[in-house]
This record gives structure tokens, sequence and C-alpha cells, in this order.
């Protein structure tokens, strides 16, 4: 199934999209951050004791990603456009209108761990 969307409608969803991912994106990498400070002082303090130096010192492993430009994209393409309509079909309504990309799980999945639970649930908020 396809269906016709306005240009300006389906680039105001997206900006929208935008933004509440890139509020939970800046609020999980502010935890990230925290996190990764956390885990080196104690490495640090477990040194200044007399502890083993390790021999890999690394932040966590789950580090949240911005898909900032996977927006700024479709909005400028959409922004170019000559035409008052586009046509979706189910697989980019689900994307870009319900904000379900491809890569929603892993990014939801890393930031659960530094963001608070009400800006991420509502990052990814039907519009």
């Amino acid at each position: 199934m396809k269906v016709n969307v306005p240009i300006e409608t389906l680039a105001r969803i997206l900006e929208t999209n935008l933004i509440k991912h890139a509020l939970a994106y800046t609020e999980a990498i502010a935890g990230y951050r925290k996190a990764t400070v956390v885990k080196l002082q104690k490495i640090l303090t477990a040194i200044a004791d007399g502890g083993e130096i390790p021999s890999n010192i690394s932040p966590p492993t789950d580090r949240p990603e911005s898909h900032v430009d996977d927006y700024k994209k479709v909005i400028g393409l959409l922004k170019l456009s000559a035409w008052e309509c586009v046509e979706l079909d189910e697989e980019e309504y689900d994307q870009y209108i319900n904000d379900n990309w491809h890569w929603r799980n892993t990014f939801s999945s890393s930031c659960s761990s530094y963001a608070s639970s009400s800006s991420l649930s509502s990052s990814h908020e039907n519009i």
C-alpha cells in the first residue's frame, strides 16, 4: 500500500522527530560522559591505591549514536522538491511518520542506559 503525503506536512513531522531525537541523544550522551568519568575515576583510584594498571582502558561500549543527519538528509530532499506531495510506501511511512527507522532499536537500547525514561520514550512516539 502507498500513500500520498503533502511535502510540507512530511517535512514538519520529520523536523519534529529530528528535534526529539536530538534531545534524546543530547541527554544520553551527557549520561554516557558521566558514566565514562565514573569508570575512569574508579580505575585511577585503584591505581593510586597501588592496584595494577589495566592494559586496556576504554570507555563504556554502548555509546549513543546520533542520527540527526538521517533526518536532515530527508528534510533537505523534501525542501528541494518541486512536487506538492510525495508517495510513501509502508516502510517509508513507518520510518518517516512513525519515526521507526532501521536503527531505532539500537538507538533506544544504547540511550536507555544513560537517558531518563521520560525523554527517551517521548522521542519516538507516533506523531
